[in-house]
């Protein structure tokens, strides 16, 4: 037998959210609250492309934040009619 666990989260329970530079692994975290200017690079100068052409047109990080910050309105969850709850696997860990 498999025993699977799993995490729900509602987008009202996130309270920060980063971006981890592929290269470096600096960290950029900000509450999905407040409107922020991303950086266009990480504390190293590594380029992110943020909002450019890559692979999409979309800034897709911007838009991203921008729905969570107003899905997490309680308004906007009540003209909904429904709250969006994430589930994440639980994470893996290394066995030393």
């Amino acid at each position: 037998m498999t025993i699977e666990r799993r995490i729900l989260v509602g987008l009202d329970d996130i309270q920060a959210v980063s971006l981890q530079c592929n290269d470096c692994a600096f960290r950029f975290t900000f509450s999905p609250d407040r409107e922020v200017n991303l950086p266009n690079k990480c504390a190293s100068g590594h380029e992110w492309h943020i909002g450019e052409k890559v692979g999409i047109i979309l800034p897709l990080t911007e838009t991203l934040m921008k729905l969570v910050r107003d899905f997490r309105t309680s308004t906007s969850m009540k003209l909904m009619g429904f709250k969006i709850i994430l589930e994440l696997r639980e994470p893996i860990t290394k066995e030393e």
